[in-house]
């Protein structure tokens, strides 16, 4: 749910984490920052499903978490990809369909 570049949710890893996290960046800070319990490693496969209100996060088919989320969802109606920073990584097969 990218609303603009200050405003958007994600999905992922940080600098600061290896540890798999969801994260609600509102006017450029993390209003909600939460760790999921994982480490991905290499070739490993994160899904993330956004319907209405609701977010769920798999990681090699094995159910992460379900948030309510209601920032975007009307004007975060754009979807990306974001890579930085010393970590490395790949991203293959990133697939979005209208539901």
């Amino acid at each position: 749910r990218y609303v603009d570049s200050n405003t958007f949710v994600r999905v992922g890893v940080t600098s600061s984490s290896t540890e798999l996290k969801y994260q609600v960046i509102t006017g450029g800070a993390a209003v909600t920052d939460t760790q999921l319990g994982v480490v991905p490693s290499a070739g490993d496969e994160i899904i993330v499903r956004c319907s209405g209100a609701e977010i769920t996060v798999w990681l090699n088919e094995r159910y992460m978490t379900k948030v309510l989320c209601s920032q975007g969802l009307t004007t975060g109606t754009n979807v990306g990809l974001q890579m930085s920073g010393t970590l490395g990584g790949r991203l293959d097969n990133f697939i979005c369909y209208a539901l």
